[in-house]
């Protein structure tokens, strides 16, 4: 995963071989960041959050579930704010206590897909009518500090 900051997080894979053409097929059942995989080529996310990896070379799809966690509010400012629905279809709405001055939209390679500015107030709705399914990031701006969080869209 790649936050629109540039920052690289592994969510799947121990990276045993990485580069040598080489890797193996390990880790079923534990963290998904143990586990081995050989030459992953893509990824899809369903409507539950799980992450599917096509494990090329093992010819297998690999499964990684989601870790139960807070995933309704992010903070900025140390303001609560909300994000639903997550996973979405074709709207999403932000709500907060304090005004919202942008949002903006990354894919996970980091290319910023949409921006939304000077929202002048509490609320902002974000048409996702027209992305395509997977995951993305929302990055909120608001008194001068920006927190950035996940969304799945899923139509």
């Amino acid at each position: 995963m790649v936050t629109p900051a540039g920052i690289i997080t592994t969510v799947a894979g121990n990276g045993y071989g990485a580069g040598l053409g080489i890797g193996g097929y390990t880790g079923d059942g534990g963290p998904a960041t143990n586990a081995e995989l050989m030459y992953p080529q893509s990824i899809y996310v369903d409507k539950s959050s799980n992450l599917y990896i096509a494990d090329f070379n093992n010819s297998a799809v690999r499964v990684v579930t989601p870790v139960p966690s807070n995933t309704n509010h992010i903070t900025v400012a140390d303001e609560q704010f909300t994000l639903y629905p997550n996973p979405a279809n074709s709207v999403i709405t932000i709500t907060a206590s304090k005004n919202i001055d942008a949002v903006k939209i990354y894919d996970l390679t980091g290319q910023l897909l949409s921006e939304y500015t000077r929202q002048n107030g509490k609320t902002a709705l974000l048409d996702v009518s027209n992305f395509a399914n997977g995951l993305y990031f929302i990055t909120v701006l608001s008194n001068g500090k920006t927190t950035t969080k996940k969304a799945i869209i899923n139509k």
